[in-house]
């Protein structure tokens, strides 16, 4: 069982660097009508958590994907976890963007797969664990986008 954990963690670092791996220069690529595909920006409160860093590249100027890193560690506390508790999240998404103009309703769905690791035995949410943890989590992003046509 701890084989299979492994490798299935293992094989999610790897399709998060592979997809990573696809991410060009951070500089802005000019479209025909002007408009910048990519954007590196950080994220808070979002997929990462507490914070991320994500790469976003328009495809169309109305479909996006976009792929982000987050890690930290904190003393776990409030009764849901004790002893200290670390995380390292890999946000992948789509994007749609309805509209024209500068301003967006931007909706998206994705998986962010995580590894937590513990530092001794810890409890959280009522289960002792100890060592590392892997799962994929699902989420959604409905939000605003200000993109400039320029």
């Amino acid at each position: 069982m701890r084989m299979i954990r492994n490798l299935r963690s293992g094989l999610l670092i790897v399709a998060c660097l592979v997809l990573l791996s696809f991410v060009k220069t951070p500089a802005c690529q000019e479209r025909e009508v002007g408009t910048c595909r990519s954007a590196i920006y950080a994220e808070l409160l979002g997929p990462g958590f507490l914070y991320s860093i994500n790469y976003d590249y328009l495809i169309t100027p109305h479909f996006g994907l976009r792929a982000g890193f987050s890690k930290w560690s904190f003393p776990a506390f409030l009764g849901i976890a004790a002893g200290k508790m670390g995380f390292t999240g890999f946000p992948i998404a789509v994007n749609y963007l309805p509209g024209d103009g500068n301003s967006h309703l931007e909706l998206g769905a994705g998986l962010v797969p995580i590894i937590l690791t513990f530092d001794g035995e810890v409890l959280f949410f009522g289960n002792q664990v100890r060592g590392k943890e892997t799962a994929v989590l699902g989420t959604v992003t409905i939000g605003y986008r200000y993109q400039h046509l320029d």
